[in-house]
């Protein structure tokens, strides 16, 4: 799958607001839920891995990658995207304070490998991540994401 098969602007908010790293992480699930991607145990199994591995999920400044297990309550491949109004620590003195929140619900090993290189490679690109973090809208994230290709850059 690539990454156009797994995001939509329903999975996609700009803006959020959230008190902790918890509760953002509660609010990129919910997406996740309302579009029948993951049940909400999902999102209770994303919080319980990010407080017993720590601030690990925060994989580049500004950006943290909350997922779980496929068996933890996935019923189709997905991400979901949030920015936070208020960038909210997480833990990881190299890379916080955390603006955006990706969600990764897979339903195999591979399956989703192909969307998270892209992602991958738009998350390496710090000009790009910065215009996704400002993005005022969903449309325009969202293109952001859709129109990415790694030659262009």
């Amino acid at each position: 799958m690539d990454l156009r098969e797994m995001i939509s602007i329903d999975r996609i908010k700009v803006n959020v607001e959230a008190r902790d790293w918890k509760e953002s992480i509660e609010k990129v699930g919910e997406l996740m839920v309302n579009t029948q991607c993951v049940f909400p145990e999902y999102v209770e199994a994303m919080k319980k891995v990010a407080e017993s591995l720590g601030p690990y999920i925060v994989i580049t400044p500004g950006v943290a990658f909350p997922h779980a297990r496929p068996e933890d309550g996935v019923m189709k491949p997905c991400f979901a995207l949030i920015t936070l109004k208020n960038p909210i620590n997480f833990g990881n003195p190299e890379n916080d304070p955390v603006k955006m929140v990706i969600a990764l619900a897979a339903i195999d090993n591979s399956q989703h490998i192909q969307a998270l290189k892209t992602l991958v490679d738009i998350l390496s690109q710090r000009e790009l991540v910065e215009k996704m973090m400002d993005a005022s809208t969903e449309e325009e994230l969202y293109n952001y994401l859709i129109n990415y290709h790694p030659s262009e850059v």
